[in-house]
């Protein structure tokens, strides 16, 4: 059996300067995020029952959530500045679950996996005390997995997986119209060693069925497969080559298709395209691992060609009633690459204790085959972490380098570089019952930077917080 709460309220968060990158003289007071605030409760409850070659379980959940939508304010025609309600997103969310399994069956079928999932979503956009719309979605999904006994080399799985949505938005600024999405697949996956290759096959095929409620909203249907390879060589004792190749259909979401209207959770008026076709991407990377020794380390390169990429394009327009940038779901080919690195090493043994280091970094770019830039390329981060540690102490500290962006799309604003550096302790008591005590404390942003995501919407009026602490102790019995 299992059970866990939380709960967890804050205040605006504190932030190294002003909240929009270039405010207007006197608009806004530095220091604070307002409406950044937030208050969370969630819990679950489950239990199984476990026998030699069989388990059932059930579970439910609840997470309720009310939180801010930072930088709701416009310019009047006086030229003065007012301040519209503050918008609030008020979240609830129940789910039921169920998994069971049975296992060392007799004949071609020797494991069966069965996992069924009910999901109750809501959530209102306040303004004020006004709700602006009522998002619903109800939804359940199954899934089961059959693993059979060997055909010659392979070895594997196989199943199908069903899924239903009935998603709704209600109220005067609902963006997207009710959706009712059915989607049936069906998938294989099969691996097998050849001399020194470990080898893996995927293929999966789905379709996928949107029905929206409004007349002037088409039905959206097709199907969708893909395929993937994997591969990993060991090159010796030390060593190991992995490949992985894929070619994978998407098909749109109905957010995609059929929005029309304002978005206040990203501060944005999103319009769909019911034209929309499947995006299908051609992926592949290549990696050198060493696996043992006293220093360890891996580097990845990947690269995925796109067609009919499907993206989010701020239109540099406003909206004349919202006052909020269009932004238009759009279609066309892309390509996404890049490179990532991880290197570990321990420095000494101090004590009963070892100091490790561990080094890490990546870059991605992504291009339009015809419009430049793809929008909110995350920049290149290059990072460090000393940490000390030994039966019962961890001591941590880190810094990571976020880029500057200015490779950016059209009508996209830049981000400057930031480096945040964190450190971090904790302690495990054992105490004499068998109990376990873990003191811990955490700090972030040290530096106290100015930080804003290039990926976020809302990254010119919503940096990250300031410098920040915790401390607390955990129980575990």
């Amino acid at each position: 059996w299992h059970v866990d709460m939380l709960r967890r309220d804050t205040n605006d968060y504190e932030i190294p300067g002003f909240a929009e990158v270039d405010p207007e003289p006197g608009e806004l007071e530095p220091g604070i995020l307002e409406n950044s605030s937030f208050e969370t409760t969630t819990g679950s409850v489950g239990a199984s029952w476990l026998g030699d070659d069989a388990f059932f379980g059930i579970a439910i959940s609840q997470y309720d959530s009310n939180y801010g939508v930072p930088g709701h304010a416009h310019e009047e025609d006086t030229g003065e500045i007012a301040e519209e309600p503050p918008v609030r997103i008020d979240l609830e969310q129940t789910r039921f679950d169920v998994k069971g399994g049975w296992m060392g069956l007799n004949g071609p079928i020797e494991q069966v996996a069965v996992r069924f999932g009910f999901n109750d979503y809501e959530h209102q956009e306040l303004e004020g005390t006004e709700i602006g719309t009522l998002f619903e979605n109800r939804a359940y999904e199954g899934r089961i997995e059959l693993s059979h006994t060997p055909w010659g080399a392979w070895d594997g799985t196989f199943g199908v997986q069903f899924g239903e949505r009935e998603f709704s938005a209600i109220g005067e600024e609902a963006f997207i119209p009710p959706v009712d999405t059915t989607t049936l697949g069906v998938f294989i996956l099969e691996q097998r060693d050849v001399d020194d290759w470990n080898l893996s096959l995927g293929g999966r095929l789905e379709t996928l069925k949107h029905e929206p409620s409004s007349p002037l909203s088409p039905d959206f249907s097709d199907t969708a497969a893909s395929i993937s390879f994997a591969g990993i060589r060991a090159l010796n004792d030390d060593y190991a080559l992995a490949i992985h190749a894929a070619l994978t259909e998407r098909l749109p979401v109905a957010e995609e298709l059929y929005s029309n209207g304002p978005h206040l959770a990203s501060s944005t008026f999103e319009i769909g395209d019911p034209t929309l076709s499947q995006e299908t991407s051609r992926h592949v990377d290549l990696g050198l691992r060493k696996t043992s020794g006293t220093i360890t380390w891996t580097v990845t390169a990947f690269y995925t060609s796109f067609a009919d990429f499907i993206y989010l394009q701020d239109t540099g327009t406003l909206d004349a009633e919202s006052e909020l940038s269009i932004f238009v779901y759009e279609q066309q080919d892309a390509d996404i690459y890049g490179l990532e690195a991880e290197l570990f090493a321990p420095i000494a043994q101090l004590g009963t204790g070892e100091i490790d280091l561990r080094v890490f970094g990546d870059l991605v770019e992504g291009e339009l085959d015809i419009d430049g830039k793809l929008p909110r390329m995350t920049p290149m981060r290059i990072g460090a972490r000393v940490q000390y540690h030994d039966d019962g102490l961890v001591l941590g500290f880190e810094s990571i380098r976020h880029a500057k962006q200015s490779d950016t799309a059209a009508f996209e604003t830049a981000t400057d570089g930031y480096t945040m550096v964190n450190a971090d302790f904790s302690w495990t008591q054992l105490l004499s019952s068998g109990q376990e005590l873990i003191w811990f404390f955490k700090s972030a942003n040290l530096l106290d930077e100015d930080a804003r995501r290039h990926t976020s919407l809302i990254k010119d009026i919503a940096p990250l917080p300031g410098r920040n602490f915790s401390f607390g102790l955990r129980a575990a019995f």
